[in-house]
């Protein structure tokens, strides 16, 4: 447990870490609602933050340069693709170029080696051109990618899979190209020569066996052809070059060496052009030709054309805007497949390459809210109708039933905030059938569910069997979009149906689960809590499950309000079960597994609340866990710093950056309830002297522009406030620290203090010049990415340090027990270093005899203590952790007990009193514990039975 034992137990820890003290300390059933804590009984299994595996342990700490842009990644991968594109090309962590048909890499110097140079960034600091810049021996370098399509190159004939029945389409599709510039300088004043080698190895881009696409094989042989500069063999291409080698070795790996003699100063050049897929022979003399400098300037100009279309978010703060354009440049170009005039939607490249409806839900809101409306439009119409079984289920995977709810909301998503009711009628008649089929499902297990989706299982995710909140959460979201589409058809009836149909399963949902939030104190993934059967080991074994679904309460369920009484206690639990700010999946019982996008769900209930400060730690923690190329894997080993593991399955995830876009454009206006919430998350440095914040972009009301500042003590805004709703409000939110103490520029106003914002309550359609007088009543936070950044590398060195033990305050549960009966004696371990495991022995002394040893609290290690100075997350005092070992004298007497830390004095002794038992009792048999036997006690020799046991407070 993680405590000081310095004074009693109900007092022990603050309630910050209420999750971590109701492990083992049960709290009365009459305890505060708002601060009550789960009363558990299965063991708290998992393993301590940054505790690293065998296989970690010799791993070196990732040096981060103070003088190169932070990335999290030990081994950061990017992408780069094309628009809309079914391909993209991998960069590898060595700096080679992973295409369908092999890889193709730079090698560096006399011995071949690889640049392996670890931080890659993009042009301009959120275009698809992946920068690397080092230097080796006097000599600079400096590569270049990007992908692009080449003009008249042979398309290739592409297979895209979808819907339930396993459709195929197969239509020619453009072979992108990737550009590879490798640039040469010597920094030196005397001449050098500098040799480079490219070699494309067999290993392709890593696919999943139930990919349906075949690309054009590789030849088996090749040759350069001088002429054209390329690779051919058996009429196909692989790559063509700028410049003749200096000498050509075929092979298994084909090389092409280059030997450069630089004057002082000098520099030289080489592009490599390599289609993604395996290209005709006939293309070699276009792909020669193709312009390296033109075809860059074509890409820079179509995205940045392309991105300008997007809702507009300026900060000065460039982490937090680049991220968002990245992001959706991500989703454009990995998420986005056009295939034969139709798009289609895939949930991940080089993890799952295919369609996931949970992804899709969250990629769909993502380009809403980014203004990409068609795009979002043609993917939808493109795939939901092949995800619909007869029955009307909407479904992507088999045995997971949040697939209805997410389809059902996506298109709500899109009417609310389009009003396009040509798509509305479009779809209807799939939204009546996925309705009727969820009305029928609820009502054929009313009896034993009482009007919630059965208990089911689910496999991935939450990784437990019951009555999953997370699918009834998304039920209830999917028919409140259902019942708004059927309103904006003036579809009264339905209309009107589900709409009593939907609040009528929220109030059975919050029925439901406000038992399992009294006894634990958090919302649970499964409504049995405890009681859930988990499949793997989790917080605690294979019980409860795992945090997922049911952190959508709030958004985009909305089945809780944002202060309702389970958010604030739930918010707290999951906070402390964080780790460097992120969510942890404790799959395995490894609480540093962290989880990259779960925890923009909080950040996202954090802007409802108006809780800036937390919303804060959540955007920065986010940042800080992404590459240098704003990339961030699903799930990431917080010890290690790689995703799952260290080669695969590693980067990018679409929903991540979906996520993201979705979170940050809600931290400057959202629409809830015919409310539009203005300026909800302003970070102090954004608000710093001559800053401003810029918003510009469509809402569910209209389009909404608006720019903020603050200036000693006004909070200005400027706004072009949206045209649609007579019934509307706005609130324009003014930082947390800050008290309003006057308002200007609006006639008709009032202040909500809990939301610390001025309610604009007929703001017309001009533009508003609203004038906040304010006074601080606080220093803000010095919240910031820079800071965050500071504040993980801290916490991170810190983790990596060696363990250093101690042990003090020993204490007996009692200082008189009867012969036979159990005495638990604990002591507090506390560690000074960072988290390991903790070699040296503790043993339970009576009478300066070793009668037990190694307490079970401590068998999967030892976590360490935040360093105090950290602001970006929360702190786990997990250095400080009560230990107790137990055992049973059958002997009465006088005894001495202490415990012993390896070599070190024992704790002072404290004595015992044994008195004979007060009836017979037969002997406990502690099977499989040590019989040990004692001598030179003054009644003579006498048999002691030694067992382990938890101390639970």
């Amino acid at each position: 447990m993680l405590s000081t034992c310095q004074i009693p137990w109900h007092l022990r820890m603050p309630w910050v870490f209420a999750a971590l003290v109701l492990l083992f300390a049960p709290i009365p059933a009459h305890a505060h609602e708002h601060r009550s804590r789960p009363t558990v009984t299965a063991p708290y299994v998992r393993q301590p933050y940054g505790v690293r595996s065998h296989a970690e342990a010799g791993l070196r700490p990732v040096i981060d340069p103070s003088s190169e842009p932070f990335d999290w990644y030990r081994y950061p991968r990017t992408i780069i693709g094309v628009y809309g594109g079914p391909e993209q090309a991998l960069i590898t962590p060595r700096g080679f170029v992973r295409n369908d048909f092999g890889t193709l890499g730079l090698l560096i110097g006399r011995h071949d080696r690889p640049m392996n140079q670890r931080i890659k960034t993009l042009f301009d600091g959120w275009l698809p051109i992946v920068e690397a810049s080092f230097e080796r021996a006097g000599i600079r370098y400096h590569v270049e990618y990007f992908a692009s399509t080449v003009h008249g190159l042979a398309r290739v004939p592409y297979t895209i899979q979808y819907g339930v029945d396993k459709l195929h389409l197969t239509a020619p599709v453009q072979n992108m190209v990737t550009f590879v510039k490798y640039q040469v300088t010597n920094t030196s004043n005397r001449s050098r020569t500098v040799r480079l080698t490219l070699a494309l190895g067999h290993r392709a881009l890593f696919k999943k066996r139930y990919q349906v696409f075949r690309s054009p094989s590789r030849p088996r042989q090749v040759t350069f052809q001088a002429p054209d500069r390329a690779w051919v063999g058996t009429g196909k291409l692989l790559y063509a070059v700028s410049r003749q080698p200096t000498r050509v070795i075929g092979g298994p790996q084909d090389r092409l060496k280059y030997h450069f003699r630089l004057k002082p100063f000098g520099r030289q050049t080489l592009v490599v052009k390599i289609p993604y897929f395996v290209a005709r022979a006939s293309d070699a003399g276009l792909l020669s030709r193709a312009h390296y400098a033109r075809y860059r300037m074509t890409t820079i100009a179509f995205w940045k054309h392309l991105i300008s279309k997007a809702t507009k978010i300026s900060v000065d703060e460039p982490r937090v805007v680049n991220t968002y354009r990245a992001s959706l440049v991500l989703l454009l170009m990995d998420s986005l497949h056009r295939v034969g005039g139709r798009d289609f939607t895939h949930a991940n490249f080089d993890i799952y390459d295919r369609f996931f409806m949970r992804d899709t839900a969250f990629n769909m809101k993502a380009l809403i809210d980014a203004g990409y409306t068609r795009i979002a439009r043609a993917s939808m119409l493109s795939q939901l109708p092949f995800y619909q079984y007869p029955n009307g289920m909407f479904q992507s995977q088999a045995h997971e039933y949040d697939g209805n709810g997410e389809a059902l909301w996506m298109m709500g998503e899109y009417v609310r905030h389009t009003h396009d009711l040509a798509f509305a009628r479009r779809v209807f008649p799939m939204i009546q059938r996925s309705m009727a089929w969820q009305w029928h499902f609820r009502r054929a297990h009313w009896a034993h569910s009482g009007g919630l989706y059965p208990a089911l299982e689910m496999p991935d995710d939450e990784e437990v069997r019951g009555h999953i909140v997370g699918y009834d959460l998304f039920a209830i979201a999917g028919a409140r979009a259902a019942a708004s589409i059927a309103c904006a058809l003036h579809q009264t009836r339905l209309c009107l149906l589900w709409r009593k149909r939907s609040e009528q399963y929220a109030r059975i949902l919050r029925c439901k689960i406000t038992p399992a939030f009294d006894a634990l104190g958090v919302v649970p993934p499964a409504i049995e809590g405890m009681r859930a059967k988990g499949f793997v080991d989790g917080w605690y074994g294979k019980h409860y499950g795992i945090d997922w679904g049911n952190l959508e309460i709030v958004w985009p369920s909305e089945v809780l309000g944002p202060f309702n009484r389970m958010v604030a206690p739930s918010l707290r639990t999951w906070r402390e079960r964080s780790f460097e700010g992120e969510i942890t999946y404790p799959a395995d019982g490894r609480e540093d597994f962290l989880h990259s996008y779960l925890s923009l769900l909080l950040l996202e209930t954090y802007i409802r609340r108006n809780s800036d400060w937390h919303a804060l730690q959540s955007l920065y923690s986010a940042l800080v866990h992404t590459t240098a190329t704003h990339m961030a894997a699903e799930g990431m080993n917080a010890a290690a710093r790689w995703g799952w593991n260290a080669k695969s399955l590693t980067l990018p995830h679409d929903q991540f950056a979906a996520q993201y876009i979705s979170s940050l454009r809600d931290v400057m206006a959202f629409a809830l309830h015919g409310n539009l919430y203005v300026a909800n998350v302003l970070s102090p440095i954004w608000l710093a002297h001559g800053h401003r914040v810029r918003f510009a972009g469509e809402t569910r009301f209209g389009y909404l522009s608006f720019r903020a500042e603050r200036r000693r003590h006004m909070f200005t805004v400027l706004m072009h406030p949206p045209s649609l709703g007579t019934e509307r409000r706005i609130y324009v939110h003014v930082p947390r620290n800050d008290a309003i103490v006057s308002v200007q520029g609006v006639r008709h106003w009032s202040i909500d203090e809990r939301r610390n914002a001025v309610i604009l309550k007929d703001p017309g359609v001009g533009v508003i010049r609203l004038r906040i007088g304010v006074r601080e009543r606080y220093p803000a936070p010095a919240f910031s990415f820079a800071r965050a950044v500071s504040d993980y590398e801290l916490n991170y060195h810190k983790m990596l340090e060696p363990v250093s033990v101690t042990l003090s305050h020993l204490h007996l549960a009692t200082t008189r027990i009867e012969a036979g009966h159990p005495i638990t004696v604990s002591a507090t371990l506390t560690n000074r270093g960072g988290a390991g495991t903790v070699t040296t022995p503790i043993r339970l002394l009576v009478n300066g005899r070793t009668v037990a040893s190694h307490p079970p609290q401590i068998a999967r290690g030892i976590g360490f203590t935040t360093p105090a100075r950290i602001i970006s997350f929360g702190h786990h005092p997990e250095g400080v952790v009560e230990v107790s070992l137990t055992t049973r004298i059958p002997v009465p007497g006088r005894y001495t007990v202490t415990l012993e830390l390896g070599s070190c004095a024992p704790l002072p002794a404290q004595l015992l009193e044994v008195a004979p038992a007060q009836r017979s009792t037969r002997r406990t048999q502690d099977t499989g514990n040590p019989l040990l036997r004692l001598s030179g006690h003054r009644r003579g020799a006498f048999l002691l039975h030694a067992s382990f046991g938890t101390h639970h407070g």
